[in-house]
């Protein structure tokens, strides 16, 4: 996914909704936003990789459930990024 092409609510089998929003700065650096609705959990994953074809995913952090939606974001500056939440 690259910045600014994908804004809208994804379902995460698990976790509830998703929201996301993408920004592209000036400098090249690219913000992704997740709004993350998570009941029964005490905590999620975020993870990442850059390609499709690279089997191993890598951790973002693990971030706790504070609400109703919690909120993430992660700075990069490649191209493209995949993303998935998963139980810790």
């Amino acid at each position: 996914m690259s910045a600014g092409d994908i804004s809208g609510w994804y379902v995460v089998p698990t976790l509830k909704p998703l929201g996301l929003s993408t920004e592209a700065l000036s400098d090249g650096t690219n913000v992704v936003r997740f709004q993350i609705a998570v009941t029964n959990l005490a905590s999620f994953r975020l993870e990442c990789r850059d390609s499709l074809t690279n089997a191993a995913w890598a951790s973002l952090g693990t971030f706790a459930a504070t609400g109703a939606v919690t909120e993430v974001s992660d700075t990069n500056t490649v191209p493209s990024r995949f993303y998935r939440v998963v139980r810790p």
